[in-house]
């Protein structure tokens, strides 16, 4: 088989999971770039980040660093340079022109950090910015430290119901997915039991009220209310609600 062939790309695959590049960084950051490692770490970076499936949404760099497909990359653009001095070289380009933040893995005096996590990254987007805030503050709880692809580990309390994939259900019950809707379907993950969010989907689909907001504000009445199934709240917030936090962001 001739090389041209191997290299050829057979195509998306049927239900291939999709990603939301924000406008903003196709449009204004990314013709600004002049260097590929750049582009690659920031590239690999925003699909890794919407791969996490708790909120705060931060990635544990070493586990950016550690991807397959983003290696492959650099060590096929720069054939005679280090890759981890190129992947550091993309990344502290993309931190430097605001397209991602990172912090210490130790947000605050007295906060444990996850064993062996040194620094991680999120999107420089507002809710992320917001989140990696009180994050840093010790206001969060670090649940975000999943790397990507990797297994959640359990959290406590009842976790009814089989996994699903909410990127997928968003788009078979209510359109595409945006930069925005993306933030608010991980921050759900982070806060809802699966099977609400499921059930919340479905309500909203069978009354033919197809928008976020519409489910968004059936996942709040029930963890404030309870439901049928289950009458105590949820207490997963750990003192915090985001109820509006995407409210003036989504009009769908």
């Amino acid at each position: 088989m001739s090389a041209r062939a191997d290299s050829t790309f057979a195509g998306l695959p049927a239900g291939a999971r999709q990603v939301a590049l924000p406008a903003a960084l196709l449009h204004q950051a990314v013709p600004q770039m002049d260097d590929p490692a750049e582009l690659l770490v920031t590239l690999y970076a925003v699909a890794a980040v919407q791969r996490l499936r708790r909120f705060p949404r931060l990635l544990d760099v070493a586990a950016l660093r550690a991807e397959r497909p983003l290696v492959d990359a650099l060590a096929r653009f720069f054939p005679h340079a280090d890759t981890d001095e190129c992947f550091r070289r993309g990344l502290e380009a993309a931190v430097a022109r605001g397209t991602l933040l990172r912090a210490d893995a130790r947000p605050a005096p007295g906060t444990p950090a996850p064993p062996d996590v040194a620094e991680v990254l999120t999107l420089n987007s507002e809710s992320d910015q917001r989140a990696l805030d009180r994050w840093r503050r010790g206001q969060l709880a670090a649940t975000g430290h999943v790397p990507a692809g990797a297994a959640v580990p359990p959290q406590p309390g009842p976790q009814p119901g089989p996994e699903i994939n909410v990127y997928s259900l968003y788009e078979e019950k209510v359109g595409p997915i945006t930069p925005h809707i993306a933030a608010a379907l991980a921050e759900a993950e982070g806060l809802y039991p699966a099977a609400w969010i499921e059930d919340a989907f479905r309500e909203a689909a069978e009354l033919n009220k197809r928008s976020w907001r519409y489910i968004q504000r059936i996942l709040e009445r029930w963890d404030d209310e309870g439901r049928e199934d289950d009458d105590a709240p949820s207490e997963r917030r750990a003192g915090w609600r985001s109820a509006s936090q995407f409210d003036h962001l989504i009009r769908r």
